[in-house]
């Protein structure tokens, strides 16, 4: 039998939980109806839909009415930022974004510059990713309609300080700033209230916290004009968006939120302890080895390590790796072949970020696990540093 393969890469996607699977499987044969038909059937699959929506709002804190079902973080992102714009460029089209936000963001942006005229400022951050709240206050115009701060970032793991994130929305508000949040990383694996933060809109992926793929949600304020431009047909999601509901998948997301709500401290503690032994053990290993992000353990994602090995292209590093069946990545999974703009934004050489590699852990990981990867990694880089550069 195939040695099975030691997954590391779960910023990318996670493995769906099997008491997830169990709580899809009765709306795959028993309650499979269109909770959009007018007979009883479809009524009474609508109901699934409803409680199921409750169950998430109250899990995050939010009303029913603000939830709105989707495919996954990137069409959130693209509905959002395009709604919120549509509804708002009257009043101006000035747009400030973090320089390390996630492809569906950053490129939402670029074609709203290119084709409706929006005006885009990236916020500077430092090198660690955090964002520079000087640098965003004096960067706010009179025609700024929009401010877009990630919370927790996919590729080098760093945690905008929940002070800082209060600190921007209280700013957002006074200015009258629609504030939206790319809350993929986070939600799932923290308590994370939107409007603890004043956030006025919040995007997230069931895949990224142990559920199904292809479903996700939007949190859009009730106070906050939105414009269904990206979805038109049906009238689903209270006319949000439109398309039948994928109700097995939405029963999949509140499950998985739900029980990893149910066990986070346990769940937390275990990963931050490999997490801690992951970076320890590398360090000792390959003394050479940079490790990106913040150093303050509040300020990282607990999960995530990114490192760069010097004078060694990790690209071609990956395909020894797979003869070891381990799974790391370089990065994020949505822009391979690419500059990192993250580590751009934090001012990492290029020679550097060509030995990147990010290592994301979860609640199925093992410490033994860990201490063979980094044996590993430490073996190969030696074997082939100035090799495969």
């Amino acid at each position: 039998m195939d040695k099975e393969w030691i997954y590391m890469d779960n910023n990318a996607t996670t493995r769906v939980h099997n008491i997830v699977i169990k709580n899809m499987i009765p709306y795959m044969n028993k309650y499979y109806g269109n909770c959009s038909s007018s007979h009883a059937f479809g009524k009474e699959c609508h109901k699934h839909l409803d409680k199921a929506r409750n169950k998430m709002a109250k899990l995050l804190h939010v009303k029913p009415c603000e939830l709105i079902f989707c495919s996954g973080a990137t069409e959130a992102n693209n509905a959002c930022l395009r709604g919120i714009f549509n509804k708002r460029k009257h009043k101006g089209r000035h747009i400030l974004c973090t320089s390390i936000e996630h492809a569906s963001i950053l490129q939402t942006c670029e074609h709203l510059k290119k084709n409706c005229r929006a005006k885009i400022t990236y916020i500077p951050v430092n090198k660690y990713g955090i964002v520079d709240y000087s640098s965003l206050k004096r960067l706010i115009r009179p025609t700024t309609i929009m401010c877009i701060v990630m919370s927790e970032n996919n590729e080098i793991g760093t945690r905008q300080p929940p002070k800082l994130m209060r600190k921007i929305g209280e700013l957002c508000k006074r200015k009258k700033i629609h504030f939206h949040c790319d809350a993929t990383q986070t939600i799932g694996h923290r308590c994370f209230n939107p409007k603890n933060y004043l956030i006025n809109s919040m995007t997230c992926s069931a895949h990224k916290f142990h559920g199904p793929r292809g479903i996700g949600c939007m949190f859009i304020d009730s106070s906050s004009d939105y414009d269904a431009c990206c979805s038109t047909g049906g009238k689903q999601e209270g006319g949000k968006r439109a398309g039948t509901e994928n109700l097995a998948g939405i029963i999949g997301m509140v499950s998985a939120l739900s029980y990893n709500m149910s066990r986070l401290d346990k769940t937390q503690k275990h990963v931050k302890k490999m997490r801690e032994f992951m970076k320890k053990e590398l360090e000792f290993l390959i003394p050479e080895i940079v490790i990106n992000g913040p150093k303050n353990p509040r300020h990282c994602k607990f999960n995530t390590l990114s490192i760069c090995l010097p004078d060694i292209n990790s690209r071609k590093l990956l395909s020894y790796l797979d003869k070891y069946r381990i799974c790391i990545n370089i990065g994020s999974a949505c822009s391979l072949g690419k500059r990192s703009k993250v580590l751009q934004a934090c001012k990492v050489p290029e020679e550097l970020e060509r030995g990147l590699l990010r290592i994301s852990l979860s609640e199925y990981n093992s410490l033994k696990e860990v201490k063979y990867v980094a044996k590993i990694l430490a073996k190969l880089y030696y074997k082939y540093q100035g090799i495969l550069i």
